[in-house]
Formats: C-alpha cells, sequence, structure tokens
C-alpha cells in the first residue's frame, strides 16, 4: 500500500522542484557576512504534535540575503519574511477560504527562486565567472503564487511569484512596479515580460443584486495599471525590454486546472529510470511508456505556448499590451464592451436569469440581451409618498454601514435623466417596518413594508472556536466552562447565576430570540486595554447592518435612525448623567416599540427591540437604585501581560464568528425565563451592582441609610420602630439637615415602608448610656405611628454575618438593657455572590449568638 504524502511532502511535491533548488544559502542580515543554509519550503508545525504541519515560504530576496519586515518587538526589530500556506483554511472576513496568512502590516514583496537568484547573480558578477551558465533572462513570467513560479522554474521557464493580484507593485497606493522586478529586468536583460493570471480571470458568479461587471473590470483595470507601470522600460536606452504582454490559462481549464501549476501537473507522470521501468511488469511497463510520453508532450506544449506566446495557444490566450489592438481585444476578452458582449462571455454562468452590467439590469430573452432596468433603482424606495435613498458609511476601520436617508425627487429625475422609465422601476411601499430573522427564513419585504433589518452577513459554521471562548472567559469570568473536540462539537457545564452561564445566554438570545427584551450588561473597569469595547465591536461584526456602536452624543442626538432599528446598541464610555436620560433609556430597554426619526421628517411608529451593552471606566457612569432590575453590572479586569493578543479582533475572532454563530443557533439556552428580561432579577445584584447603587445614591438616600445602619450596628437590636418625626430630629442633631416629606418619600418609593396606620407608645433608642456603672440603651417614649426596620433589609449579606456575630460589648448592653434572649443555633446559608466572593456556609455556635427581640412596652 502506497504511504500517503503528508500536507507538506504533497505540496512541496507540486512545485516540482529537487532538494536541492530548494536550499539556498543566505546572508543572516545585512550588516553580517554570516552564511546560513535555509529552505524556501519548510514544514511548519503547529502547536500541538498531532496537527498537520503547514507549509512556511520563505522569500529570499536578488541580493544574497532573505526579505524582512519591521516588528513591534524591542528585543527582535527585524524578523525574515515568509508566507504561511495553511494546512486548514480559514473563511475569511469577506466569507473566501484564506488559504495562505502574512504577518500583520509585512508589506508587499516579490518572490524569487533559486534559479532567478543565480541567474541575477551571474549578470551582476560577471558571467565569464560561470560555465556554459547563461546571465540574461529573454522572457520572464509574472505570476500570481509562489508555487506556480516554483513550478515554471522547474520546466526551465523563468518566473516570480507575487502574492495577490496587485502585488507586483512596490507598495499599496503606489502603481510602480516593484523595484526588485525592475533589477531583476534590467539586470538580465529582459526582452519580454509576461503578466500571467489564472482561467478563473475571465469567470464569474452569478449574483442577482451584485453588479457583475465589477470583478472582470478589476482584473481589467489592474492589467492596464500593469500594462502603465512597465511601459517607460520599453525602447528606453538603459532597458532591453521590448513588449509586455498578459495572458491567462484558457477557460475551458477552469475546472480541471485553474493555475499554471494546476495545468502543469495535469496527469502527471513523473519520470523513471530505465531500471525502475525494467522492474514493471511488461504491460504496466507498457502503459507508463505511453502516459509518459501524453505528458512530456503535454508539457512540450506548454512550454511552446510560452515561448510563441501567440494570442491564441494550446492552453493560454495572450494579448499585447503595447498596441492598442491587443488592449482592445483585452476588453473583449472580459466581456467589457457592452451588455452583449458580457453575456458572451459569462452566459454560461447567467443563463437566462437577469443580470447587472454597469449599474444596468439586463436579461437575455432567449433571441438577445434586452434592458430591463438602472440597477441604482434598488438604491431607492418610496415608502409611502416619500423617496428615500440607501446611504453607505465606511468607518475607520473600513466596515460598510447602511441606513436610509430621504431624498428630493427633483435631484433623483435630474441625475437620471437619460432613463426616463427610472422612477417607475423604483420599488414603493406601504412602510418600514423592522422584523427581525437571523435564520434562512429572512424576508426583506413583509406585506408591503420594507424591512429595515438585514440578514446576517456570516453563515453559520461547524468548528471550534478557541480564541473567543478565551476572550470570554475574560471578560465574563465565572467558573462555568465548555469544552470543544477537534469538529467543533461542544459540551457545556455551566451553574446557575454565573456570569459566564448568563451571559453565553445573553449572546444566545441576541441570536435565536432576537425580540425577547433582556437585561442590560455594564462593563466597567477603571483600567483602559481589558477588552469591554472589543467585545460590542465583535458582537456588532456578528449582526453586521444589525448593530451598532455609539458614543454618548451619537446616543443622546433627537434623530435615532442611525439606531432605533437595530438589535444590538453599544454605548462606549457611557455616561448617563440626568435623570430625563436614564428614564428615557431605562423604557428603551422593555418597551416593544419605538419611532423612527429622520431629520426633518414626521415620526414613524415601528417595532422596537434594541438590546443595550454599557462600557465604562467610570463606577458612577449612571444612578442606579436598588430596587431596579435593568442592569447587569460586570467588573471586567485587565489581561495578564503574558495573554493579551494585540489586535485580536480583527486577526482572531472575526475568522471565528462563522463558528461561534453556529454554537449560538444550535445550543440550548441555560437558564429558564422567569422575567420579562428573561433571568431571574436576584442574579443580576452582582457585586458590582452593589458597589454602583452605593457610589450613586443621592444625598438624601445616602443619609438616610447610614443613619437606620449605624442605629442597627450601635445599638445590636435585629429589629427597631421609629416615628417619622423621631427620624427628623435624630439626623438633625448630625451635621445633616433633611426634611420631613423628603425621608417619607425615601422610606415610601425607594424602601417600601409604610408607617402603622393607628397611633401607640413606641419605645426608641437614642443612645448607650452608663448606670451604675452598667452600660445600657437610652430610651425615648413617645406616642405616634412608627416605620418598623428589620436589620436584614438594611445590612448587606456580610453585614449580617457580622451583625448575628458574638459581640461581647454588645451583649452587656443588651442584657442590662434587659433585650438578651436565650441563644439559638443560626445557620448562615452560602451567599450567591461571585465566585471570587463566595463565602463558605457559617454555623455559629449555640454560646456564640445573642439574638434580640423588641420588646414589648406594657402601656
Amino acid at each position: 500500500m502506497e504511504k500517503k504524502l503528508t500536507f507538506f511532502q504533497e505540496q512541496f511535491s507540486q512545485t516540482g522542484l529537487t532538494k536541492a533548488d530548494n536550499s539556498l544559502k543566505v546572508k543572516r542580515n545585512e550588516d553580517s557576512d554570516t552564511i546560513t543554509e535555509i529552505q524556501i519550503y519548510q514544514e511548519s508545525h503547529g502547536k500541538e504534535k498531532e496537527e498537520e504541519s503547514d507549509v512556511r515560504i520563505m522569500f529570499p530576496d536578488l541580493y544574497g540575503g532573505v526579505y524582512t519586515y519591521e516588528t513591534s518587538s524591542k528585543s527582535n526589530p527585524e524578523q525574515w519574511f515568509f508566507r504561511t500556506r495553511l494546512a486548514n483554511p480559514k473563511i475569511g472576513e469577506n466569507g473566501r477560504l484564506d488559504k495562505y496568512k502574512s504577518p500583520y502590516g509585512s508589506g508587499i514583496y516579490p518572490f524569487f527562486n533559486k534559479k532567478i537568484i543565480e541567474t541575477y547573480q551571474r549578470a551582476i558578477n560577471g558571467k565569464e565567472l560561470y560555465e556554459d551558465e547563461t546571465a540574461t533572462i529573454d522572457t520572464l513570467v509574472i505570476t500570481e503564487g509562489e508555487k506556480k513560479a516554483s513550478r515554471l522554474c522547474s520546466l526551465g521557464v523563468s518566473a516570480v511569484g507575487i502574492t495577490g493580484i496587485t502585488m507586483w507593485r512596490n507598495q499599496k497606493g503606489m502603481e510602480t512596479l516593484h523595484s526588485d522586478i525592475e533589477e531583476l529586468i534590467l539586470k538580465c536583460k529582459v526582452k519580454t515580460l509576461v503578466f500571467i493570471k489564472d482561467a478563473d480571470a475571465v469567470s464569474t458568479k452569478y449574483d442577482a443584486k451584485a453588479d457583475m461587471s465589477e470583478r472582470p473590470n478589476l482584473f481589467y483595470t489592474n492589467i492596464i495599471k500593469f500594462a502603465e507601470a512597465t511601459s517607460y522600460m520599453i525602447n528606453s536606452e538603459r532597458h532591453e525590454l521590448k513588449r509586455v504582454l498578459y495572458g491567462h490559462t484558457d477557460k475551458t481549464y477552469i475546472e480541471t486546472a485553474k493555475g499554471i501549476d494546476d495545468l502543469i501537473n495535469l496527469n502527471r507522470e513523473d519520470e523513471l529510470t530505465d531500471k525502475e521501468v525494467k522492474k514493471l511488469p511488461k504491460l504496466e511497463a507498457m502503459s507508463y511508456i505511453i502516459r509518459r510520453k501524453k505528458y512530456v508532450q503535454h508539457l512540450d506544449r506548454i512550454i511552446q505556448d510560452l515561448t510563441d506566446l501567440s494570442p491564441i495557444g494550446s492552453y493560454f490566450r495572450f494579448f499585447d499590451l503595447n498596441h492598442s489592438q491587443g488592449q482592445k481585444n483585452l476588453v473583449k476578452a472580459f466581456g467589457l464592451l457592452d451588455s452583449k458582449n458580457f453575456y458572451g462571455v459569462y452566459g454560461s454562468e447567467i443563463g437566462n436569469r437577469p443580470f447587472v452590467f454597469k449599474r444596468r439590469q439586463y436579461q437575455f430573452d432567449g433571441q438577445e440581451v434586452v434592458f430591463m432596468k438602472h440597477h441604482d433603482t434598488d438604491m431607492f424606495c418610496f415608502v409611502h409618498d416619500q423617496l428615500y435613498k440607501q446611504v453607505v458609511r465606511v468607518n475607520a476601520q473600513g466596515k460598510k454601514s447602511y441606513s436610509y436617508k430621504a431624498i428630493r425627487e427633483a435631484f433623483v429625475k435630474w441625475k437620471y435623466k437619460s432613463y426616463p422609465n427610472f422612477m417607475d422601476a423604483i420599488p414603493k411601499y406601504e412602510s418600514f417596518c423592522v422584523k427581525p430573522d437571523n435564520t434562512e427564513n429572512f424576508k426583506q419585504v413583509i406585506d408591503n413594508a420594507f424591512n429595515l433589518y438585514m440578514p446576517l452577513p456570516h453563515k453559520a459554521q461547524k468548528g471550534k472556536w478557541d480564541w473567543t471562548y478565551k476572550f470570554f472567559k475574560h471578560i465574563f469570568r465565572g467558573k462555568s466552562t465548555i469544552t470543544f473536540d477537534e469538529e467543533g462539537n461542544f459540551e457545556e457545564h455551566f451553574f446557575e447565576g454565573d456570569s459566564f452561564a448568563i451571559m453565553l445566554d445573553w449572546l444566545t438570545l441576541l441570536i435565536q430570540n432576537p425580540l425577547q427584551k433582556l437585561p442590560v450588561p455594564c462593563l466597567y473597569s477603571p483600567e483602559n486595554g481589558t477588552g469591554k469595547s472589543t467585545l460590542m465591536f465583535f458582537i456588532e461584526a456578528i449582526l453586521g447592518d444589525n448593530a451598532t456602536v455609539l458614543g454618548n452624543e451619537e446616543f443622546l442626538m433627537a434623530f435615532n435612525a442611525h439606531y432605533v432599528t437595530k438589535a444590538f446598541v453599544g454605548l462606549d464610555e457611557a455616561m448617563i448623567e440626568k435623570d430625563v436620560e436614564k428614564e428615557r433609556l431605562k423604557k428603551m430597554v422593555t418597551q416593544k416599540n419605538g419611532y423612527l426619526q429622520y431629520k426633518g421628517k414626521d415620526m414613524e411608529k415601528i417595532d422596537f427591540f434594541a438590546k443595550f451593552m454599557f462600557c465604562t471606566n467610570k463606577k458612577n457612569f449612571m444612578k442606579v437604585e436598588m430596587e431596579e432590575s435593568r442592569w447587569y453590572v460586570l467588573r471586567v479586569f485587565p489581561y495578564d501581560k503574558s495573554e493579551q493578543v494585540a489586535n485580536i479582533l480583527d486577526d482572531y475572532l472575526i475568522d471565528e464568528i462563522p463558528f461561534v454563530l453556529n454554537y449560538m443557533k444550535t445550543r440550548k439556552i441555560f437558564h429558564p425565563q422567569v422575567s420579562r428580561t428573561w433571568f431571574d432579577e436576584k442574579h443580576y445584584v452582582t457585586e458590582q451592582f452593589l458597589e454602583v447603587v452605593q457610589k450613586t445614591k443621592s444625598y438624601t438616600d445616602t443619609t438616610i441609610d447610614e443613619f437606620i445602619v449605624e442605629c442597627f450596628n450601635k445599638f445590636g437590636l435585629s429589629t427597631m420602630r421609629m416615628t417619622l418625626e423621631f427620624i427628623v430630629e435624630r439626623i438633625g442633631k448630625t451635621k445633616y439637615t433633611i426634611d420631613k416629606k423628603a425621608i417619607k418619600d425615601y422610606l415610601k418609593e425607594k424602601r417600601k415602608l409604610e408607617p402603622s396606620k393607628k397611633t401607640e407608645y413606641v419605645k426608641m433608642p437614642i443612645d448607650i448610656i452608663s448606670i451604675n456603672q452598667l452600660q445600657q440603651i437610652d430610651w425615648r417614649i413617645k406616642t405616634g405611628k412608627p416605620y418598623i426596620f428589620e436589620f436584614k433589609d438594611w445590612l448587606s449579606e456580610q453585614e449580617q454575618i457580622e451583625f448575628l456575630a458574638h459581640d461581647p460589648i454588645r451583649d452587656e448592653v443588651l442584657k442590662n438593657s434587659g433585650l438578651y434572649v436565650t441563644p439559638r443555633t443560626v445557620t448562615q446559608l452560602p451567599i450567591d455572590l461571585p465566585e471570587t466572593m463566595q463565602p463558605e456556609a457559617v454555623e455559629i455556635a449555640a454560646e456564640e449568638v445573642v439574638l434580640t427581640k423588641q420588646v414589648e412596652v406594657p402601656f
């Protein structure tokens, strides 16, 4: 049984290079004469031994070294440049499969094979030093991909590889040929330069909404720019370049041999020695000889095509870029002349379906291509009697977002005056609507209403999401965990009320049930760079146009069209200072309807279902009341320096969105629904929530709370009875003054306390006094309608534990006051706090506990 090749062996075999061709001696750096031997194609092992190895491709330069790029590392500011051919390609942000990966921000470099470098070295050092070896290149091929260039060189064709169709340039934004490629052309006296692309250069995928001419036009424009960048070398005194051509593999090979390396390896039959052939059985040997002969003829035809460079060869189509006729033929070859020409080139992909060519929609009716409408009509819509246009905004990261803006009909009619039926073709709707749907059943138009919700930009795909899992654990903490296998199957180990479990359910509900109202996660950390803003931008990347991240000013604007239709609204550096702003936000968290407000237009009632998230560095970002059940405050801690990853969103998290989306769509929500915001409200009361409540209390609230808590701790009473007049008087004896109405309103509205309905004698503690050297409570007895205060309603969980604990001084005061009762065992159950705050169950011994009771005074 033939041994299966590893991924590296398979890839290297396709280059056609020998081990000697792959080995090259280079200088370690420009300032060093130290020589080291490298392998141009290397095996790059993963973190785990069982992982299949990627292929690392080194990029040697013409001058005896390796291309380098600058890094942010102080210890290693320069590193050798290389590209990685991934054994397991990943889905990129554009939805395409990314087979290659380059170091972030490393720049543009051409790929030179060993034979090219040796030819250049002979040219600059004098060819007389090398017997029977040439120092010139008559025809130089530039092709996309290192492997393609290597395979051509293995056949004796001089070729340079580039890493993308536009990477013949010196750098981004410059339309000049890379200086090292020009240097090679100059010193090796290249006479003919050929730019070769794959067969799919003249193919396109059908898309009813997109302008199908954009891709062919992108290729054509790039080729013309290449011609312009090289034209000055033709007939120059310094250069010997005479011709510049463009070519691509014939379209008929798009399925079997798209690239030139695939074409060369098509039906490949490697040469055996005579000795090896003789060892084969006779019939097998004859079959091999026939196959080998056909393959050699196949290679001969390829080389002949690359030598003749005729417009129509056996495998290639070539176009002379130095002549106007060649460029005209190129326009026709890409189908860019007119709609009929376009359909003639791409008709097999389009069929009888309508297609868009240069912003106009056409359709083949069986006999000819017929104009239907201008494609720009899809950018407009009439809603009732108002015309709107879809507006595209691009942020600093290059991400697009879409919204609709009212526009004057007269302007549109003037702009498209050459198309008299333009306005008639614009779709017309009765109203806007917002109907979220993250499934495959999404509809843009519902009952003649235009749906402002958009389909998700990513497709769910099964797979592991290790980086996102680590990121979530860093942000949400908690003791819940998820385990994955290699195929992306998962098993959850969740705990009720745990912050990690709650937030994973929160994100799942955002995808599975976008109409469900949810609490507002408030991510707080006084430090910067903790990842809290990254989380919001990650959610925005998942939901696409259905999410937005705003600053305070953008959120507080009167016009809300930029966020009122969204499923997710993130508030970065949130600061809600005014009560009216807070009340507006509270209402939005739970309301089912909202009003779409465009500038200069009447408000329109729509469904409102946005989920909010705050990120803030300030603990007093908003006044929070204890009884409010909308805010889920989480403390986000700084990264450990060894775990922090620069640019984690773009480099890692975005790639895993399809896998995260699949998890969210397929998992079962752990917490059952128990409230209008789904979760049990007791889980929102985190340690950080209590800190925010305390930090944002008003002067009145804080003063009353401190007075009552001080009384419990001072007198040791588990229950106290006080009249409103007594409280006003006692607080007035401190440095604070609060009027009677403010205290009454606070007790009623914030503490839900009402005074007794009947007037009675009330015994109220004033101070601790000494009588006959015995410490006891000094009481005031007055008639009134008392409020009843229980210690458990005013003390935190930890304060209650301390209150119930043994205190000899307080015990003595209570005994002397006649309030001592027989001790009994009290079991303090575990308190539901974050893991880092969780106390053990506390059992207080009977002999150490003194409980109090309110003594009834017989009047």
